[in-house]
């Protein structure tokens, strides 16, 4: 598509780009055959995340950098470090296999 075509200038257009703020990616899922429990893995980014953002998120208003969030059961999980996220998903899934 054309940027020329846009009803806003060039400039607008650049201005509004959502580079700050907070943003989720789904990394991975696991679902249980037997019980349909899903289990989500998200790495979140907030990056200057402030009210005036374009993607503000108030749950991670003291937060910049990132994290990983797990979903399991209907409770969030957060984790900073890799090898603590892998640790919070290997227990999630033991429990839930015994």
């Amino acid at each position: 598509m054309s940027t020329d075509t846009l009803d806003i200038s060039p400039e607008q257009f650049i201005k509004s780009m959502p580079v700050t703020g907070t943003f989720r990616k789904k990394l991975t899922s696991w679902r249980c055959v037997d019980s349909g429990e899903r289990l989500d893995v998200v790495l979140v980014v907030a990056k200057e995340n402030y009210p005036e953002s374009p993607k503000y998120d108030e749950s991670m208003h003291m937060f910049n950098g990132v994290r990983y969030e797990v979903t399991f059961k209907g409770k969030v999980y957060t984790r900073v470090f890799e090898d603590d996220l892998q640790m919070l998903v290997s227990d999630l899934l033991k429990q839930h296999t015994s």
